[in-house]
C-alpha cells in the first residue's frame, strides 16, 4: 500500500501502461489537474483525506475508483473518461463536482454515497448509466446534465434538506424528468412529492 504525505503533486503526468493507486492513501491533497492516464487507472480502495483534484484529467482506458473514499472534496470538473468508468461504493464526503465532464462509455455510481453537494451540471453521459441504490444528503445537481443512453435510477435516495436553498426545487424537477425519461415510475413518484 502506498502512502502520500503532504502534497501529492500528479498535475500534467502522463501515465503510459497501468496507473495503480489501488489501496493507497493520500493524507494531504492530491492533485491529478490535466493528468493523462492511456491505459487503466486504478483506484480501487484509495483514500483521499485532503481535497483531489482531477480536473480535466483523461482516462483512454477504464477508470476504477470502486470503494474509494474522499474525505475532502472531489474535483472531476472537465475530466474525459473515454473507458469505463466505476465509482461502485465509492463514498464522497465533501463538496463534489464532475461539472462539465464526459463518460464515453459505461458509467457507474450504484451504492456511492454523497455526504455533501453533488454537482453533475452540464455532464455529458455517452454510455449508460447507472445510479443504484445510491445514496445523496443533499439533492444532486443534475441541470443541463445530458444522458445519451438509458438511465438507472433504482433505489437512489435523496435526503430532502432541513433548510431548502431556493435551487432544490429545480433539482427535484431535473430529477423528476431524468425519472420520467427512465420510466422509473417509483423514483417519478417520489420526486414529485418533494
Amino acid at each position: 500500500m502506498a502512502a502520500f504525505s503532504g502534497l501529492a503533486n500528479f498535475s500534467d503526468a502522463a501515465f503510459s501502461g497501468v496507473a495503480d493507486f489501488s489501496d493507497a492513501a493520500f493524507s494531504g491533497d492530491a492533485s491529478f489537474y490535466e493528468a493523462a492516464f492511456s491505459g487503466d487507472a486504478n483506484f480501487f480502495k484509495t483514500a483521499f483525506s485532503g481535497d483531489a483534484y482531477f480536473r480535466e484529467a483523461a482516462f483512454s482506458r477504464s477508470a476504477d475508483f470502486r470503494e474509494a473514499a474522499f474525505s475532502g472534496a472531489a474535483y472531476f470538473i472537465e475530466a474525459a473518461f473515454s473507458g469505463g468508468a466505476n465509482f461502485f461504493k465509492t463514498a464522497f464526503s465533501g463538496y463534489t463536482s464532475f461539472g462539465n465532464a464526459l463518460f464515453q462509455k459505461s458509467t457507474l455510481f450504484d451504492n456511492a454515497v454523497f455526504s455533501d453537494t453533488a454537482d453533475f451540471t452540464g455532464v455529458k453521459f455517452d454510455g449508460p448509466t447507472s445510479l443504484e441504490e445510491s445514496h445523496f444528503l443533499k439533492p444532486p445537481d443534475f441541470r443541463r446534465t445530458e444522458f445519451s443512453k438509458h438511465l438507472t435510477l433504482h433505489g437512489i435516495d435523496v435526503t430532502l434538506p432541513r433548510q431548502s436553498q431556493p435551487e432544490d426545487a429545480d433539482k427535484f424537477r431535473r430529477l423528476k424528468q431524468l425519472a420520467v425519461e427512465a420510466r422509473d415510475h417509483d423514483r417519478e413518484q417520489m420526486f414529485f412529492c418533494l
